[in-house]
Formats: structure tokens, sequence, C-alpha cells
């Protein structure tokens, strides 16, 4: 199945066209089972989208394609509460940094943050590293396909009780 991991909304001037209940409207017609927004340098439409995909039926996966030093972009998808939280105060810190419309990060301010699944297993083995390990949930098996691979989160290594 395929899902779009890099949609953007009308939030993102001149990039994307539609409102987030209109792009969940025509993924649910498609048949994705998930859909990811990621408006640029910003959170703006993830009430909106979330809300709608949640009525829809589809998972919603929020994040935002933040802007770097050297101009480029990279897309940041969260996975959790925390990760939606760091990447709020990341974005927040971005903003505050520059001025109005010229926010950009380097790739070191994030770097801490972002975390790889397999550093996520090693980081846990042993004991060292930020990972932050949720219980497994029963709506696991459904969103296992659609996962990202990088996800933004932070916390304590997970103990190993």
């Amino acid at each position: 199945m395929f899902v779009e991991l890099h949609a953007q909304s009308a939030f993102s001037f001149l990039e994307g066209a539609d409102l987030p209940e209109t792009l969940v409207t025509e993924a649910a017609r498609l048949g994705m089972g998930a859909l990811a927004l990621v408006d640029r340098d910003g959170l703006y439409g993830a009430p909106r989208f979330h809300r709608a995909a949640t009525a829809a039926g589809l998972t919603p996966i929020i994040g935002s394609e933040v802007t770097l030093e050297d101009g480029s972009r990279l897309p940041l998808l969260v996975e959790d509460r925390t990760g939606y939280r760091n990447l709020s105060r990341l974005l927040t810190r971005m903003k505050l940094a520059a001025p109005k419309g010229q926010a950009a990060l380097a790739l070191a301010d994030i770097e801490p943050r972002l975390s790889h699944r397999r550093r996520e297993r090693s980081a846990g083995a042993a004991g060292q590293g930020r990972a932050l390990r949720r219980r497994p949930r029963a709506t696991d098996h459904a969103r296992s396909s659609v996962r990202p691979r990088w996800v933004l989160r932070r916390g304590p290594a997970p103990s190993r009780s």
C-alpha cells in the first residue's frame, strides 16, 4: 500500500494548494491507510489534519519540513507526543533565532534529537543513548507498514529490568 509521507497543505505558502481536509478526503478516496502532513517550517495544518484524518479512519502522521542553513529542506516526522513536543520546541527555537521568513537550522541542531531504529536497538541493549520506547499498543500492527524510518524523539534510555 502506498503512503504519502511528504504532503504539504495550503498552509505551506506557495507550496501546497489544498487544505488538510481536502488532502485527507482524497487519501481516503484512494484507499490509503495513512497520510503524513509536513508543512514547511511549522505545524500549521496539523490540528485540522489530525481531526480530519481521524474522522476519515486514516492514520495521521504529523511532521514538518524544516529549512537547513544551506537552503536544503529536511522532512521530520513525529511518532508520539514526545516527538511532537520536541519538534514544536525545535521549530520555536528556529523561529526565535532569526528574522521572520529567514529561519533555518543547522543539521547539528537536529542530530541529537534524531534516532534511527537500529541506533535505538543498540542503545537499548547497551543502556546508553536517548531512545524512548513505548509499550506496544493494540493498533501497532496496523501502523507497522507506515512507520517512518527516522523519528523524532527524546528521552532516557529504556531500562532493562
